[in-house]
């Protein structure tokens, strides 16, 4: 059967179907209809609808078979083209739904969606389905029917391909959302038909972020309209772009007028290469140059003062493309500041008035000081002088020495105020140190009926390191005022670590400080208060004391109810120490004279009197003394005698001591000869240019014995002969114990000698001589040194007290 002229024209490929599937059939139903493939004469297959029928005899054999034959090329052709077409469609669909844009098939004619993607649905919440049976005016509510298909007459008309407009498209639940929405006309092939492929994409962010840029510029705009600076803009070369209505006035051009200029048109000449090199060096290495001061040319021709801000402009690549300014008007500041500078040119020379002022005064107050309290020690030294002549120069010493309190007073507070006071920080016992000041004030206390409470909050190291001196004034400063301002009540000092600072606090029950005199109170010559207590002190007390506590560090603090008292504290810095040692106790025995051949010094001095205290001091101990009234004559005697230590002073006629220092520092022979400057005048700048001039030393007028007799020891190398020591102290209470004649003079413990001292810085006599008695009841052999104390406290030397004092003091 396979070679039967039937199966000639089937390929290969096929015959095993038509075998046992085709054939089959026919038998059985007599017809088999469907596609199969034939093979031509040039091989080619060509897809064919067959249909093949069986044919049979009067007996009812098949004899024949017969077929009918439809050649199906060009419908396969077709069946494969739109089945790629499909594909495509479907890929093309795929994109289309995973897009966020909205995309819409849209009829021409009727307006109905034909087609609505994935982002269609997601925009508008609508399901294919009802997209279908729906227009673009059930989604548009910017548009009317009449307005939207005005609107696309373009398209229509064929003027434009492609519309873009922004509307409102509206959500299924009502919401609406701003779109910009592409509409192109498009034309299905082999049809008539006109549609609309419209892309809408939704454009509230976009919206909301011009709507926040259009705010941020409008505030701008208000921020450089109402901005005190001048804003101006330009572009690389200079030319200006934009600018604010300061700026105009600033320059007072016509704005039209600013448009026309370049940032060098408005800068004079001398300041534009150092504006260059400021661009080149900062703003475009930085992007902006620290503000600096230039000049402005305004249209009237008048120049004024600016300072400048600059900041560079990139675009997105980076690339420098404008320049902005932020422009001040300086004129009022430089007025001021020359104003100030002015200011400051008279405060520094009423500062100099004030201190030649002062030193005209101290000089002036000293000098006749220098003989009174300079005769005063001469006298007091003779034995001969006694009875109510001694007492008499007692008086006249202490009346000198306070007078001297006064004036160093006033000085001390300039050297505060000029920062020439330094603190010379020593280890000592702290608790000795706290209990001298304790009991120093409670026998203050005592006296004026009222309680002082010592009071520790806390664990308090053995030893600190501090300057003792000024600490001690502090307290003694603030401790006094509450003793002396209160009158009921009582006074505290609590001590103890605070934030890991050691706090002084004294509190009184005193009339309080008035809220509005508290910043007052601080004001050197300042009281504030009851009358009757500022006749007492110079006002300068807590002024002192507010300087001293900075300089440790530390802030004086006060807080204050009128008619309940006040409150004052400060923390310090302390450095804690240990294994403190006790300075060796020495004894400051009377000099009488000195070993060797009798030595010449060389006066000179305008002043007969202190001449005259130079020699009545120095010629009982063998120095021969020449005199010399001026400068010029101490020069020709120093030439003439060869003196071997010169003390001069420094402000004299005809020749001033400087000037004649230089000129004896040029003779050869008198080169290395000692030159002591002694003067009234105590400032810093007085003693440098003595010592540049060419002076050894400088002692201040007026001196003690002591000092000078010291620097003549040291800068003639002299050996003292002293006063018999037997006959230095005398035991006159008859209730002494008959001591050895060779026993040495007993002197008080640390704690005693403490208070002792805290007593003489207070000027508390009594106080002192009280408690000397108390001292001696308990050791008999304190008599001599009680005595000493008791000499000096009548005579209320309370600074020979304090020296005496100090040896025996840790």
């Amino acid at each position: 059967m396979s070679e039967h002229p039937f199966f000639y024209f089937y390929p290969d490929l096929f015959l095993e179907r038509l075998k046992n599937e085709v054939l089959p059939i026919v038998l059985q139903k007599n017809q088999w209809f469907g596609e199969t493939i034939l093979r031509s004469t040039s091989g080619q297959l060509i897809p064919v609808l067959e249909n093949i029928y069986l044919i049979r005899n009067e007996a009812g054999k098949p004899p024949y078979l017969a077929n009918t034959i439809t050649n199906i090329t060009d419908r396969k052709h077709a069946e494969v083209q739109l089945e790629e077409t499909n594909r495509i469609l479907n890929e093309f669909k795929t994109t289309l739904d995973m897009t966020l844009d909205a995309v819409y098939m849209i009829d021409a004619v009727t307006l109905k969606f034909l087609y609505a993607n994935q982002g269609a649905m997601k925009q508008l919440g609508y399901n294919q389905e009802e997209f279908l049976q729906m227009t673009v005016l059930d989604i548009n509510r910017t548009f009317g029917e009449e307005s939207f298909r005005q609107h696309i007459v373009p398209l229509n008309d064929g003027s434009k391909s492609a519309l873009t407009f922004e509307t409102m498209h509206q959500h299924k639940n009502g919401a609406t959302h701003p779109v910009e929405v592409v509409l192109q006309k498009v034309r299905v092939e082999g049809q008539k038909k006109r549609r609309f492929v419209a892309i809408a994409r939704d454009i509230t962010e976009r919206k909301q972020t011009e709507e926040a840029l259009r705010k941020s510029e409008k505030r701008l705009r208000q921020l450089l309209t109402t901005l005190r600076d001048g804003v101006v803009v330009t572009d690389m070369q200079g030319k200006i772009l934009e600018f604010n209505p300061v700026f105009q006035k600033m320059l007072g051009y016509e704005a039209e007028e600013i448009y026309q200029l370049t940032y060098q048109d408005i800068t004079p000449p001398k300041w534009r290469e150092m504006e260059k090199k400021i661009v080149q060096e900062q703003i475009m290495n930085l992007g902006y140059a620290e503000p600096y001061e230039k000049e402005y040319i305004r249209k009237d021709g008048v120049i004024i003062p600016i300072e400048v801000g600059a900041y560079l402009i990139r675009d997105e690549q980076g690339m420098p493309i404008n320049l902005w300014g932020i422009i001040r008007d300086i004129t009022e500041r430089k007025q001021a500041e020359l104003q100030l500078q002015q200011a400051k040119n008279v405060a520094e020379m009423a500062n100099k008035a004030k201190s030649t002022f002062l030193a005209n005064m101290s000089h002036e107050l000293r000098t006749p000081l220098n003989a009174v309290l300079g005769y005063a020690q001469i006298l007091i030294r003779d034995k001969a002088v006694v009875g109510k002549q001694r007492e008499g120069i007692e008086i006249i010493q202490r009346s000198g020495e306070y007078l001297l309190t006064l004036i160093n007073d006033i000085l001390d507070l300039s050297k505060i105020e000029a920062g020439k006071v330094e603190l010379y920080p020593i280890d000592f016992n702290f608790d000795s140190f706290i209990q001298g000041i304790t009991e120093l004030f409670q026998i203050r206390a005592q006296q004026k009926g009222i309680a002082f409470i010592y009071e520790p909050l806390s664990y308090l190291p053995r030893g600190i390191r501090a300057d003792d001196k000024r600490l001690r004034q502090i307290l003694i400063n603030l401790l006094g005022n509450a003793i002396k301002f209160t009158d009921h009540g009582g006074v505290s000092l609590k001590i103890g670590y605070h934030e890991e600072k050691i706090r002084f606090q004294i509190e009184d029950t005193g009339p309080g400080i008035a809220a509005e005199d508290l910043d007052k109170i601080f004001s050197p010559f300042h009281q504030v208060g009851n009358q009757a207590y500022k006749a007492e002190g110079t006002g300068l007390g807590l002024a002192i004391t507010k300087t001293l506590v900075e300089m440790m560090e530390g802030e004086l603090q006060v807080k204050s109810t009128l008619d309940h008292g006040s409150t004052f504290w400060f923390a310090l810095d302390l450095i804690v120490v240990s294994d403190l040692v006790k300075p060796k106790k020495v004894r400051e025995p009377v000099i009488v004279g000195f070993e060797g051949k009798p030595l010449t010094i060389l006066v000179i001095d305008d002043r007969w009197e202190n001449r005259s205290v130079m020699a009545n001091l120095l010629g009982p101990l063998g120095f021969e003394i020449v005199e010399a009234h001026n400068g010029k004559e101490g020069v020709d005697k120093a030439i003439a005698l060869c003196p071997d230590l010169i003390v001069t002073d420094l402000v004299m006629p005809v020749m001033d001591g400087f000037e004649a220092t230089r000129k004896i520092r040029q003779v050869p022979e008198l080169a290395n000869t000692p030159i002591i400057a002694a003067s009234a005048s105590v400032f810093d700048y007085h003693q440098q240019e003595s010592f540049e001039a060419g002076c050894n030393s400088f002692i201040a007028k007026p001196f003690r014995a002591e000092v000078l007799l010291e620097l003549l020891r040291q800068h003639i190398g002299l050996t003292w002969v002293y006063e018999d020591e037997t006959s230095v102290d005398t035991i006159t209470n008859q209730e002494v114990e008959k001591l050895p004649e060779d026993a040495p003079l007993v002197g008080p413990t640390v704690e005693q000698a403490d208070i002792l001292y805290d007593l003489a810085m207070m000027g508390d006599i009594s106080g002192i001589l009280k408690k000397v008695n108390e001292f001696e009841h308990l050791n008999k052999q304190l008599i001599p040194f009680s005595n000493k104390i008791r000499q000096l406290a009548k005579g209320f030397e309370e600074e020979k007290i304090c020296e005496v004092l100090e040896p025996y003091r840790n």
